[in-house]
Parts: structure tokens; C-alpha cells; sequence
């Protein structure tokens, strides 16, 4: 542990400057944890502050108005990092396993999601996560996605 005091022996920083023995400004990242987990405070080139997702929707729908079984497929959901240091990975998973339901990634921060056979008049909603890590390695979960397909069953859909 670092104790840091000021000029006047009171706990706190103001501001530090960190240099090799050359006297070049040399840090790549400066990194505080506390209680809650490391938080980022410094990244050469940016990326200090908050890291955060936003889901959208929250809650994808697909249909289809088929008289026997449809495939149907919800619409795209975006899952969108903002702060943080790029680039970011994202991992995409099913809150529980149903062989029936997939994933469709189709690019970083973009999925669909698609149930087989929907037997007309029937309607299904399975639940989804994606977890987003920034370069720097601090992980964050987006607002679980809930996604829900229909087969109105050879009628049309509701406006």
C-alpha cells in the first residue's frame, strides 16, 4: 500500500508527476483499486473515467404469420460501450440453455437472435446477456436483453 502525503503532511494528492530516471514523462497507466474493484484513473492516449453499455432495445421482437412452423429471427440489438479504453470485446450469451434459440453476432456490439421451429399461434421470449471488457481489462454487463418471437399463424401480424 501507498501512503501519499502533500507538502504539508496531509493525506491526499493534488497532482503527481511520474518520470524515469531521465526525467521523460514514462507511464503508460496509473491504476487505484479500491473496495469495489480497479479503477481506471489514467491511460496514455485517454480512456480514463467511466466505463459504461447501453442496450438497445432491451427488448428485441420478431415475427412471422406462418400456418405451420416458422424460424424466426428478432430484430438487431446494439450493445454500445462508451469510456473505457478501446478497442472491446464483447461476448454474447443465453441466460439459459434452450437448443432451440441462437445467437446471430454480426459484428462487434451487434447480434439478432433466432428461435426454430415457432408453431403457429405459439409465441417464446428467452433472455440474453453480453458482456463487454475494454482493452485495459474491466468487464461490463449489459442490461439483460429479453427476446421474444411470435408465429401468428398464417394471419397477419398486428399493426
Amino acid at each position: 500500500m501507498i501512503h501519499l502525503r502533500d507538502s504539508l503532511g496531509v493525506y491526499g494528492i493534488g497532482s503527481v508527476r511520474i518520470r524515469d530516471a531521465s526525467g521523460v514523462h514514462a507511464v503508460a497507466k496509473i491504476s487505484l483499486r479500491d473496495a469495489a474493484g480497479l479503477s481506471l484513473v489514467y491511460q496514455s492516449g485517454g480512456g480514463s473515467g467511466t466505463f459504461s453499455v447501453v442496450t438497445s432495445p432491451q427488448a428485441p421482437f420478431g415475427g412471422a404469420a406462418k400456418s405451420g412452423s416458422a424460424v424466426i429471427t428478432t430484430e438487431v440489438v446494439t450493445v454500445t460501450a462508451t469510456g473505457g479504453v478501446e478497442p472491446y470485446t464483447y461476448e454474447w450469451a443465453a441466460a439459459e440453455t434452450d437448443a432451440a434459440w441462437t445467437i446471430n453476432v454480426l459484428g462487434p456490439g451487434l447480434a439478432r437472435f433466432t428461435r426454430i421451429a415457432v408453431a403457429a399461434g405459439d409465441s417464446w421470449t428467452a433472455d440474453f446477456t453480453c458482456s463487454v471488457t475494454d482493452s485495459a481489462g474491466r468487464k461490463v454487463d449489459a442490461p439483460a436483453i429479453s427476446a421474444t418471437v411470435t408465429n401468428y399463424g398464417g394471419r397477419s401480424a398486428p399493426l
